[in-house]
């Protein structure tokens, strides 16, 4: 049988862990908010180069099939990866 003094320490220990862990895992969670908020307009400006690299390969004649001119590709990029569709 344990000694009341070491059934002591333990749930004292015990409880001081779990505020450490609870700690630990807001500060990851919001490190991660913060990662996620700086990398978003890192990655939409990656997806942005993509669609006006592929936008730039097309042909004047496919451009004007889709309604756009080669001298608004860079504006046109840059919608189609912001849009936000709303549903159906």
């Amino acid at each position: 049988m344990k000694h009341p003094s070491n059934v002591i320490n333990d749930a004292f220990v015990n409880i001081h862990l779990h505020e450490l862990l609870a700690t630990a895992k807001a500060q990851l969670g919001s490190l991660a908010q913060r990662v996620s908020k700086a990398a978003k307009p890192v990655i939409l400006n990656m997806q942005a180069g993509r669609m006006k690299s592929v936008l730039t390969a097309l042909t004047d004649e496919q451009l004007e099939q889709i309604g756009v001119q080669r001298k608004d590709i860079d504006r046109h990029a840059h919608k189609l990866i912001n849009y936000e569709y709303d549903g159906l």
